[in-house]
């Protein structure tokens, strides 16, 4: 990220626009005055780490703050040890954005999970968050936390009504994906009910025979409906179902007669 104007450090720079003067101006006011230039780098640290805690990441911070991401790092590992005034002040005015509230990251994770069982990457899914709502987070984020900011939530929810439906071409890297869901048990997205995913409490309802037998039967059902000129919303109204459960049968039962087609 290019530092921001408005910083006391690009008037160094040579930059002469107003925001740059106004600061450097004012960091000068402030030498003059026999203030400290340096403020206590723990309480800017705080500070940071409750803006982390509200959900915000290190380059949102710094890009509120108009300075660089590599520099706040130095503050938040302790390489700065105190912190110039100017810049603490910028750090003490960053507050969380709205949609920054905190939410339990349960459904959000088991989200991610689905999608990596039916053979979406954890990079496909991250590619799709930045594509479709303009995010940028990472793996370890969704997986690990327990808490997560509603905005990050939104946006995995938006990516997995896109793609909970669809499963991916049969590449190396799907079967990758499936074969890492199924090492840690995750369970795809036709085991999740819309109404319970997000509940911490919650199981899936994993496939059993019989429930593989359902999913097999809604799939053939619909694709001889569909031969017979119906569109999939006329065959997810004929079996008394809805269209969504129809998808999530027809893409679940087809990733799971991947593998086998693949044995034989």
């Amino acid at each position: 990220m290019a530092q921001a104007h408005g910083n006391y450090t690009t008037y160094g720079d040579g930059c002469r626009c107003t925001p740059c003067r106004r600061d450097a101006t004012r960091t000068r006011k402030i030498h003059r005055l026999g203030r400290s230039l340096k403020v206590d780098g723990d309480k800017v640290r705080a500070h940071i780490a409750q803006l982390c805690e509200a959900g915000m990441s290190v380059s949102d911070i710094a890009e509120d703050a108009r300075m660089y991401r590599r520099n706040l790092g130095r503050i938040i590992d302790g390489t700065y040890r105190d912190v110039n005034r100017p810049t603490a002040e910028r750090l003490f005015a960053v507050q969380p954005r709205a949609g920054w509230a905190l939410l339990d990251a349960t459904g959000s994770r088991r989200r991610y999970q689905a999608l990596t069982a039916i053979g979406w990457s954890g990079k496909e899914i991250l590619q799709r968050l930045q594509d479709i709502a303009g995010y940028t987070t990472n793996t370890t984020r969704i997986n690990t936390q327990r808490h997560i900011s509603a905005r990050l939530a939104g946006a995995i929810r938006r990516v997995y009504d896109d793609l909970s439906m669809t499963v991916p071409p049969d590449t190396v890297t799907a079967r990758r994906a499936r074969a890492r869901a199924a090492r840690y048990g995750w369970a795809p997205p036709l085991a999740w009910d819309e109404d319970t995913i997000d509940d911490p409490e919650a199981e899936p309802d994993i496939d059993g025979p019989a429930r593989t037998s359902q999913l097999r039967h809604l799939a053939e059902e619909s694709d001889w409906l569909q031969s017979q000129g119906i569109s999939l919303d006329e065959a997810a109204q004929q079996l008394g179902i809805t269209r969504g459960y129809l998808d999530k049968a027809r893409a679940s039962h087809r990733a799971q007669a991947r593998p086998k087609e693949i044995a034989s």
